[in-house]
């Protein structure tokens, strides 16, 4: 029973984010869409980056929270991996992020 919260929090820092940010997106646009506009250009303040940011942070946390003893025995290991889960987990989202905007008609 002790293993399910941490597959729960693993499987939220590596898969729900990253689907949680799609869902994000893809219905965005299909609002945005159905009304005539595109999500930036609709409303003044698209929260995409508050969105990232709370995803991100958020999965950061999970594993965080996985790997305390580490944290607390390799502090700067758990800093550098940390930092590395934030710059790939966000290139990750930007990059569905243009798959989804280019799956609406709205490639760069």
């Amino acid at each position: 029973m002790k293993s399910l919260p941490l597959a729960l929090l693993r499987t939220w820092a590596f898969i729900g984010v990253v689907i949680a940010y799609i869902v994000f997106v893809f219905g965005s646009y299909r609002y945005a869409l159905a009304h005539g506009g595109l999500p930036y250009t609709m409303w003044e303040h698209w929260p995409v980056f508050y969105v990232v940011a709370f995803l991100v942070l958020s999965g950061l946390g999970a594993l965080a929270l996985l790997n305390i003893r580490r944290l607390r025995l390799q502090p700067l290991v758990a800093g550098v991996l940390g930092r590395l889960y934030v710059v790939v987990m966000s290139v990750i989202l930007f990059a569905l992020h243009l798959v989804v905007a280019c799956a609406n008609g709205d490639c760069l």
